[in-house]
């Protein structure tokens, strides 16, 4: 059995929880293991067909089978991802999260200096790892797809909106997948990894925020 569709990011845009949400629909499948990166050639690819396959066991009677991996949208630092979805599942659907790109790499950086992954300062880290800048160009990597694959097959999903107005925005999301939109549970009501969990001093979301390099950032995006 293999996924009919895929959550492909965005990184720090609320793909866990929509993960965990989408995997609480009793029509709905998803894998233990959230992020199984399998059509990045970097990273798990090369394990085989039935290494993927073998995480989809037991999705035989759902009706919306997949996996949420936020390097499906990190090109040009993993290439070649929506090439090898459409030769492996060519009618595949994609929910792609988007956030203030800013916003979206201030969280970010400040994820990976949590988790012991980052030291630089936030302008040294900002201007030498470009995955923080390629994550947030959203059209960049909706373009890729867009070479594969219809764009009625693609919905894009606003962070703020699944915040603000979860019960609207997930039944668009379970309408997408062609399960019951009026699906509702408990779960609903949480949200998972919020970064205002993680013990970090307010002080340092201000420093980030006003940083020399996230105002250099903001002409970047319209």
């Amino acid at each position: 059995m293999l996924p009919n569709f895929l959550i492909i990011g965005a990184a720090k845009a609320g793909t866990t929880s929509l993960y965990h949400y989408v995997a609480s629909h009793p029509e709905a499948f998803m894998p233990s293991r959230k992020e199984l990166s399998f059509f990045c050639e970097e990273f798990n690819w090369k394990r085989g067909i039935d290494w993927y396959e073998d995480h989809f066991r037991g999705s035989e009677t759902a009706v919306a089978v997949g996996e949420a991996s936020p390097r499906y949208t990190v090109f040009p630092l993993y290439g070649g991802v929506p090439e090898r979805i459409a030769g492996l599942i060519p009618n595949a659907r994609f929910i792609y999260l988007v956030r203030h790109p800013i916003e979206r790499m201030q969280s970010h950086y400040l994820d990976n200096v949590i988790h012991g992954l980052e030291k630089r300062p936030v302008e040294a880290a900002f201007s030498a790892e470009p995955f923080y800048l390629t994550s947030s160009k959203y059209a960049l990597q909706i373009e890729q797809y867009l070479t594969h694959f219809d764009r009625s097959r693609i919905l894009i999903i606003r962070s703020d909106d699944m915040k603000r107005d979860r019960a609207s925005t997930l039944s668009r999301v379970f309408s997408f997948l062609g399960i019951d939109p009026g699906w509702t549970t408990p779960v609903f009501d949480e949200e998972f990894l919020r970064m205002s969990e993680r013990r970090t001093p307010k002080r340092f979301f201000r420093k980030l925020w006003y940083s020399s390099a996230t105002q250099k950032l903001g002409p970047l995006f319209p």
